[in-house]
C-alpha cells in the first residue's frame, strides 16, 4: 500500500483539490490541513490541525493518520500528479529514501522535502521528522543526515509531479527568521551550516 500525504495551509481551492483530484493510483490520500485560516471542507481524508504548526510536525501526523502503509509518499499541496506513481514505485528498493529534488553539501546528500517517497522499512529505522525545527527549512537535510547514519541513503526518482514551487512559503510570516533558527539549530546538532549546498536535481 502506498500512503500520499499532502500538506496544506490555506489554498484548498488554489492548490489542494486540484492536487487531490490530479492523483492518477487507487492510494490512501491523507490531507493534512495545517491550521488554514478558512478550514479545509469535512472528509474522511481531511485531518485538520486547529493552529499552524511546523512541516515536521505536521508530516508526522499525516503519517500517523496514514496508519501501516509499504511507503508515504510526502507532498507540498503545489503540485499536480501528471502521470501514476505507482508503477515506478512499485520497482524500487525500499532500503532507501527518494526524492525529486537532490541537494548536496558537506558530503551529505538530501532532499527538497516538496516531495519525500520513505518507506516504511526506512521509517521505522530513522523514526519520526524532528519537530525542533521551526515552520520549515533544513528538516529535510537533517532526515537524510539522520538516516545516512544507518547506511540508508538518498536517491532520485523521477515521478512525473510538477512543482509550482516556493507557494507556501510566501504565506509564512518571519520565514527568514525561522530559517535561520533552524540553521543555528541544525549546525549545533550536526556541526556544520546547512546552508552552503548545490542542487543536482531538481
Amino acid at each position: 500500500m502506498v500512503s500520499i500525504i499532502i500538506v496544506g495551509v490555506d489554498g484548498w481551492k488554489e492548490w489542494t483539490q486540484p492536487a487531490v483530484l490530479s492523483i492518477k493510483d487507487k492510494v490512501n490520500v491523507v490531507i493534512v490541513d495545517n491550521g488554514s485560516k478558512i478550514p479545509y471542507p469535512k472528509s474522511d481524508i481531511v485531518h485538520r490541525m486547529e493552529n499552524t504548526v511546523s512541516y515536521t510536525k505536521a508530516i508526522n501526523y499525516g503519517i500517523k493518520c496514514a496508519g501501516k502503509s509499504d511507503w508515504y509518499l510526502i507532498l507540498n499541496n503545489d503540485i499536480i500528479f501528471n502521470a501514476p506513481v505507482l508503477p515506478i514505485i512499485d520497482k524500487l528498493d525500499n532500503s532507501f529514501i527518494y526524492g525529486r529534488q537532490i541537494i548536496e553539501g558537506h558530503g551529505y546528500r538530501w532532499l527538497g522535502l516538496w516531495l519525500a517517497l520513505i518507506s516504511d522499512k526506512v521509517w521505522q529505522t530513522v523514526g519520526e521528522f524532528d519537530e525542533n525545527f521551526q515552520v520549515c527549512g533544513f528538516d529535510d537535510a537533517d532526515y537524510c543526515i539522520r538516516a545516512k547514519h544507518f547506511g540508508i541513503y538518498t536517491l532520485y526518482v523521477n515521478l512525473d509531479i510538477h512543482h509550482f514551487g516556493s507557494k507556501t512559503i510566501v504565506r509564512i510570516p518571519d520565514y527568514k527568521s525561522s530559517r535561520q533558527n533552524n540553521i543555528e539549530y541544525f549546525q549545533k546538532k550536526h556541526g556544520f551550516r546547512p546552508d552552503e549546498y548545490k542542487v543536482i536535481c531538481n
